[in-house]
């Protein structure tokens, strides 16, 4: 299954992994966040671990990012209190966007460090300290830092912060 992780995908990914035993391996594209759970993460020379951040879909198929969605509206705000005329042009650029899906992104953001917890601690074998420890290296460079769905972070930034990735 290679797909974003939507709610129309769910139930087919969840079939997928079912019946999967605890001790085979799960290869995952554009898992970050169910990686973070793993007793260990294997990277090839391609590999990387992308942001997390929440993704919504709009009416044309794209995926936009909660941050740009938010940056968005905001700076257009911004805009419209400093040149009120220009109100009708910034109303034209976000007339895909609603006033709660502003919202549930606001909402989806804030809620990141806590999956991210939830991903660390799923890990039965980590205690309560190393997801604490954990949580903290990686809330910066996987959450707070990109700027971008795109941005990389590869095996050795993995390595770096403590998560068990190994190079293949």
């Amino acid at each position: 299954m290679i797909d974003a992780i939507l709610p129309y995908s769910v139930t087919p990914f969840e079939e997928l992994i079912y019946d999967n035993r605890p001790d085979r391996d799960i290869h995952l594209s554009a898992g970050t966040l169910l990686a973070l759970g793993a007793h260990w993460i294997l990277m090839g020379p391609a590999s990387d671990l992308g942001p997390i951040d929440p993704q919504f879909r709009f009416p044309d198929g794209s995926l936009v990012a909660a941050k740009d969605m938010i940056a968005a509206v905001d700076d257009a705000t911004e805009k419209v209190q400093d040149a009120p005329a220009t109100y009708p042009i910034h109303a034209a650029l976000l007339s895909d966007v609603s006033a709660p899906m502003v919202q549930q992104a606001r909402s989806e953001l804030l809620r990141t460090c806590d999956l991210l917890e939830e991903a660390r601690a799923s890990n039965p074998d980590r205690t309560r300290a190393q997801v604490a420890s954990l949580k903290k290296k990686v809330r910066v460079p996987l959450i707070q830092r990109p700027k971008t769905h795109a941005a990389i972070f590869n095996v050795s930034d993995a390595q770096r912060v403590g998560l068990p990735a190994v190079a293949e």
